[in-house]
């Protein structure tokens, strides 16, 4: 897990692979580690079966909210921006992400690990953006 605790490590693991290949099981494995050391700034899953779970619209308020409870000065910073923009579903994902969660992210001094299994949005979205990601 030195992915996450060196800071010239890579900032993002993206779980892939076939169907029943370990994806969710090694996602438990470092949500549950971090939670229990009390770093975990997010953790998101989607499911079919769970409301807010289940539409993709809500990712982001999802883990801005979560990193907003971990983290004040986070909280701080993506106040302002919601302040500043108006409410993140006013805006497509590639958009929230970048206004709620990156520039914030900028303002902070922390790193913590954020994991989102089985995300399902063009890849171009996350991937364009993901670099600015401190």
């Amino acid at each position: 897990m030195r992915w996450i605790a060196e800071p010239d490590g890579q900032c993002v693991l993206w779980l892939h692979g076939v169907f029943g290949s370990g994806k969710s099981t090694f996602a438990n494995t470092i949500v549950s580690r971090y939670m229990d050391m009390g770093l975990l700034g997010a953790s998101f899953r989607f499911s079919k079966n769970v409301d807010g779970r289940n539409l993709r619209m809500l990712l982001f308020r999802n883990i801005a909210y979560q990193l907003a409870l971990f983290n004040g000065q986070f909280r701080k910073h993506l106040l302002l921006a919601i302040d500043r923009h108006g409410p993140m579903g006013n805006y497509p994902l590639r958009d929230q992400l970048e206004m709620f969660i990156i520039k914030p992210l900028h303002e902070v001094a922390f790193l913590s690990p954020v994991l989102v299994e089985a995300l399902r949005i063009q890849v171009t979205t996350v991937s364009s953006v993901s670099h600015n990601i401190p």
